[in-house]
C-alpha cells in the first residue's frame, strides 16, 4: 500500500544521476529490480501475516518465512507471489493522474525542493494527503487482490475493474449503507477508512523523506572522503541507491503497527479467502471483528499481544537483505564495465620518443569534485574535460617547458594525463 506513495522502491526522492549514461542505467536497473521484482512478493507475504488473527507463527524473523514460501509456491505456483501486481500498477498510475488534477484544482505545488521553502513543502504534503483520501477506494481494492488466495499474476482483475470496483463499493457505502449481512461482522465504510488511510500514507511519506535526506547526506559525505583513485562508477549512484532503499525500509518499520490495524479493517466483512502462512498449505477467512481503529488496536494488544502488531516484519528484513544483494551485483557490473574501457594495451605518444601506457588506468568519475572534472584519462571523459592544470616544475619555466606545456593545453587528452600524474604525486601512491 505504501509503495505508490513513495515511488517504485522509494526511488524518485531525488533526481537520478545523469553525468554518466552507464551509471544512470545501473541505477535504473537496481531501482526496478528492488522496487518491482523484489519488493512486491514480500509486501504480499507480510500483508497475509498481518491480517491473520490468532496466528501460530508471527514470522518476526526471515528464517521462518523460507519454508512457508517454498510450500506456498509449490501449491499455487511461483507467480502467486506477484499477485496483485497489476492492481498496484493501476493504483500508482491512478494516483499520479489524480495528484496532478488535484494540484491544478487547488493550486498546490506538484513538487518541492528539499532545501527550499518550508511553506511550499507543507503545501505539497497537503496535496499528498488530499490525494490519499481520494484514492482510498482504489487502495482498498488493490490491497484485497494482493492477499486473495489462489490468484497469480495472470489472474489479476482487469485494469478498469480495479478502479470501478472500489468506487462502486463507495457508492454502496453512501447510498446503501456499509453493513454486510454475515453474522455480526461489519464491513467498514470507505468514507470512514479514508482518514486513517491518509494518516498512514502521509506519515509514511514524511518519514521516508526525512530518512532519505539524512541518509543521502551521510552517504555523500562518506563517498566524498574517498580518494579519487578509490572511487568507482558505482559511487556516483551510491547515495541515491542506498538512500532510496533505506528510506522505504525505515518508513515501513515505523508505520508497521498502524499498517497492521488498517489491513485488518480493510478485509473485515469482505469474505476474502487468504493463505494461511502458519504452514503455507491451507487457506482461511480472517475472523476479526473490530468496531473501529482504536478497538482494533486494543483487541490485538489484549488478546494476541503487542508484538502481534509486527507480525510478518521478517519479510521486510528479508526484502532489505535481497535489495542489498542487488546493490552488490550493480557494483560488480559497473566495476567490470569500468575496467572494460581500458582493457588491452593503449599507449599515447608524449614526445618525440616517449610513450605512456594507460592500460591500467582505472575508469573512474568523481561527481563530488569541483566542476565534476574527470579524474582519469579515459577517452570517454577526457573529451569533456575543460580545465587543465599546467605543470609547475619551477617558478620561471624555460622556453622548452613552456612549449611542452602548450602541447598539453592544446590536447585535452594529454592534459588529463598530466593532471592524473600530478594527482598521483600529491597522494604519494605507487601505480607501477
Amino acid at each position: 500500500m505504501s509503495s505508490f506513495s513513495t515511488g517504485i522502491g522509494g526511488a524518485g526522492h531525488g533526481k537520478p544521476y545523469k553525468g554518466d549514461a552507464v551509471a544512470a542505467l545501473g541505477l535504473g536497473f537496481a531501482n526496478f529490480i528492488n522496487g518491482v521484482v523484489i519488493r512486491h512478493p514480500f509486501v504480499v507475504l507480510r500483508r497475509q501475516c498481518q491480517i491473520h488473527d490468532h496466528a501460530y507463527r508471527k514470522h518476526f524473523f526471515p528464517t521462518t518465512l523460507v519454508p512457508v514460501i517454498i510450500k506456498l509456491t509449490a501449491k499455487d505456483g511461483f507467480l502467486s507471489l506477484w499477485k496483485g501486481a497489476v492492481g498496484n500498477g493501476v493504483l500508482w498510475a491512478f494516483s499520479s493522474v489524480s495528484e496532478l488534477v488535484i494540484a491544478e484544482l487547488l493550486g498546490l505545488p506538484k513538487s518541492f525542493v528539499l532545501d527550499g521553502s518550508s511553506q511550499r513543502f507543507w503545501r505539497h504534503v497537503w496535496l499528498k494527503t488530499f490525494n490519499f483520501i481520494f484514492c482510498t477506494p482504489v487502495i482498498v481494492t488493490a490491497f484485497l487482490e494482493t492477499v486473495r488466495t489462489g490468484t497469480g499474476l495472470a489472474e489479476d482483475l482487469q485494469i478498469a475493474e480495479i478502479i470501478t470496483k472500489g468506487y462502486d463499493r463507495l457508492r454502496q457505502d453512501v447510498f446503501g449503507g456499509s453493513a454486510v449481512a454475515e453474522g455480526v461482522r461489519r464491513r467498514h465504510s470507505l468514507l470512514w477508512l479514508a482518514f486513517p488511510t491518509s494518516l498512514h500514507q502521509t506519515m509514511h511519506f514524511l518519514v521516508c523523506q526525512y530518512v532519505y535526506t539524512t541518509s543521502y547526506s551521510w552517504t555523500r559525505t562518506f563517498v566524498s572522503r574517498k580518494l579519487p583513485s578509490e572511487r568507482r562508477r558505482y559511487h556516483t549512484i551510491m547515495p541515491e541507491l542506498f538512500s532510496s532503499m533505506t528510506s522505504v525500509f525505515v518508513a515501513d518499520i515505523v508505520c508497521y503497527p498502524l499498517e497492521t490495524v488498517l489491513h485488518r479493517l480493510y478485509i473485515q466483512g469482505t469474505r476474502t479467502l487468504v493463505d494461511n502462512l502458519d504452514n503455507g498449505a491451507e487457506a482461511l477467512v480472517p475472523s476479526g471483528r473490530y468496531s473501529g481503529i482504536f478497538d482494533c488496536f486494543s483487541s490485538i494488544i489484549t488478546k494476541e499481544g503487542v508484538m502481534t502488531l509486527f507480525s510478518g516484519i521478517g519479510a521486510i528484513f528479508l526484502q532489505y537483505m535481497l535489495q542489498h544483494c542487488v546493490a552488490g551485483i550493480t557494483y560488480w557490473l559497473l566495476d567490470r564495465g569500468s575496467r572494460g574501457y581500458t582493457s588491452g594495451h593503449l599507449k599515447i605518444k608524449m614526445g618525440s620518443s616517449e610513450f605512456v601506457d594507460v592500460t591500467n588506468v582505472e575508469t573512474t568519475y568523481d561527481p563530488f569534485a569541483k566542476n565534476n572534472i574527470p579524474q582519469n584519462p579515459s577517452a570517454q571523459f577526457a573529451a569533456t574535460s575543460q580545465n587543465s592544470q599546467p605543470s609547475t616544475s619551477g617558478l620561471f619555466p624555460s622556453f622548452a617547458q613552456v612549449q611542452k606545456q602548450n602541447k598539453f593545453n592544446d590536447d585535452p587528452f594529454l592534459s588529463a594525463l598530466q593532471r592524473r600524474k600530478t594527482d598521483r604525486q600529491q597522494h604519494e601512491f605507487d601505480y607501477k
